[in-house]
């Protein structure tokens, strides 16, 4: 009777999508499974094992961003390492597989913060490494990433160091000056005022760079920004032909760990 052809075309696919939701859940377990082992291997000191699992697990479970971003990350210190050695064609490599990482989120959420900064770091760097291709994708992506979060001065302090990675000291000086417009004395901003003088040096005007980069020492003496800026202090007041004063900071920095 089609009475009893409806229930049974009912049941049918009751069970159809039990069992396709009952499959889901199960890839979504193992590649949970697998994604705490990579996170051991990792902490391990064996980043080759922990790169393996993280594929497998986004390979299960496409939709969790953070098993791209994992993935991500390991391309990127591995890049970063391979700069650090002077390996050019290596850390290109592991760049492009950073950003491949990152883009393939992307193509699920192409709203997901975390992944559009991912995405960005590794524009940046390719475009600081050669692949001027990129120049144009990376400064949008940093626009529309500083947009996104206009309130937040991390964000934007990310963006001036992005925009200035890829060679584009306007922009950059610009979003720098904005990350320091929110600086209040309880947070303080030290690694914008960094980027301002970097901007600002890289520009010519070398006098504003120098201020710039004396603030960011006042406002975190004794860290790694401190360091770095009292090193560009040494090279800018040589630039200015003021040798004494770039002594005093060379040996600043030299006492910095």
């Amino acid at each position: 009777p089609p009475q009893l052809v409806l229930v049974g075309v009912a049941l049918a696919i009751t069970l159809l999508a039990t069992g396709v939701l009952y499959f889901k859940d199960f890839r979504s377990l193992q590649a949970s499974a697998i994604a705490r082992e990579a996170l051991e291997l990792r902490e391990e000191g064996r980043p080759n094992e922990a790169l393996v699992k993280y594929q497998r697990a986004v390979d299960l479970d496409p939709d969790v961003q953070d098993y791209h971003l994992q993935l991500n990350d390991l391309f990127r210190v591995a890049a970063g390492e391979a700069e650090a050695a002077g390996n050019k064609d290596q850390a290109i490599f592991g760049w492009e597989k950073a950003l491949e990482a990152a883009r393939r989120y992307e193509d699920r959420d192409s709203k997901a913060f975390n992944t559009q900064i991912r995405m960005g770091q590794a524009e940046s760097r390719l475009t600081a490494l050669g692949r001027t291709d990129l120049v144009t994708i990376a400064r949008d992506r940093y626009i529309n990433i500083a947009d996104a979060r206009p309130s937040y001065p991390s964000v934007l302090t990310g963006a001036a160091q992005g925009l200035l990675a890829i060679g584009d000291d306007v922009l950059g000086l610009e979003y720098a000056d904005r990350a320091i417009g929110m600086e209040t004395p309880a947070f303080p901003n030290s690694p914008a005022w960094w980027f301002r003088g970097v901007a600002l040096e890289n520009l010519g005007r070398l006098e504003m760079a120098a201020t710039s980069y004396e603030t960011a020492t006042d406002r975190d003496p004794g860290s790694q920004v401190a360091k770095d800026a009292h090193l560009r202090l040494a090279i800018v007041y040589d630039k200015l032909g003021d040798p004494v004063r770039a002594d005093q900071h060379q040996a600043l920095a030299d006492v910095i760990e």
